[in-house]
């Protein structure tokens, strides 16, 4: 499986780094709210300066809501192998699922992977109806509406 990998290096605000994750969820002008999700082949890494950063980026990716996996480590963890070691912890609402594992065992943790080695859980997103993705699109390419929109669902 491959892999996204962001480099917190603790110089941005938790939300600016938080919100690096709509980038590889969806592209403004599709109408689509998974389209770059959909083509992912792997999940984003996110390696920070401390653990203190990434309990705190993992508390504000856990409210963002993502279809794309996401694990997170801190160069803290001081494991031998470095990042390929037991260090990475998937971003999950399920506490058996959050634990510390190795990089190679990310695939598994995520609920494995197809043939190609795109996750599972990108692999099974749907398309939108026509109706629900005029609905989930931003303001400014609906038309006939002046409705503003305030925060997103995902």
């Amino acid at each position: 499986m491959g892999f996204f990998l962001e480099h917190d290096t603790g110089t941005e605000p938790i939300y600016k780094v938080a919100d690096k994750i709509d980038r590889y969820t969806s592209s403004e002008r599709s109408g689509d709210p998974w389209d770059v999700a959909r083509r992912l082949a792997g999940m984003v890494l996110i390696w920070t300066s401390s653990t203190r950063r990434e309990n705190l980026l993992r508390r504000s990716l856990q409210a963002k809501g993502s279809p794309v996996p996401v694990a997170t480590a801190a160069r803290e963890h001081g494991h031998p192998d470095g990042p390929a070691g037991e260090v990475w912890s998937v971003v999950t609402t399920e506490p058996e699922l959050a634990r510390r594992v190795r990089l190679g065992a990310l695939p598994a943790v995520i609920g494995g992977t197809t043939d190609n080695g795109t996750p599972r859980v990108l692999a099974n997103l749907t398309r939108p109806t026509p109706a629900a993705a005029a609905a989930d699109s931003p303001p400014s390419t609906r038309r006939g509406t002046h409705r503003a929109r305030h925060g997103h669902a995902r």
